[in-house]
């Protein structure tokens, strides 16, 4: 794998049961317009669905792009760690159209 993007990092919500989340940061190593590579050591699975925050790391203030929608579609385990490949998708778009 190639090295992490410099100033720039995935903020997502972790869920650890009913009523308790935990705020993680993690390195991006790839950035398209259809998705991105996260390093992680969270668990989760094919299908699963996420939403994200990509923060880039400025020298007054940080730029953020906040709710984007991802769908986990590739998982890679390297070490004690995972590297997930999610696409984008756009929320309003219908499953089934008609």
């Amino acid at each position: 794998m190639n090295e992490a993007l410099p100033d720039l990092r995935a903020r997502f919500h972790f869920r650890h049961g009913l009523f308790r989340k935990e705020r993680v940061d993690v390195p991006v190593f790839e950035l398209d317009t259809y998705g991105c590579v996260l390093k992680s050591d969270k668990v989760f699975e094919p299908g699963d669905t996420i939403i994200l925050d990509l923060v880039m790391t400025m020298p007054v203030d940080d730029i953020c792009a906040q709710g984007i929608n991802g769908v986990i579609i590739q998982c890679r385990k390297h070490c004690s760690n995972f590297f997930y490949s999610v696409e984008f998708v756009d929320p309003d778009r219908q499953k089934n159209p008609i």
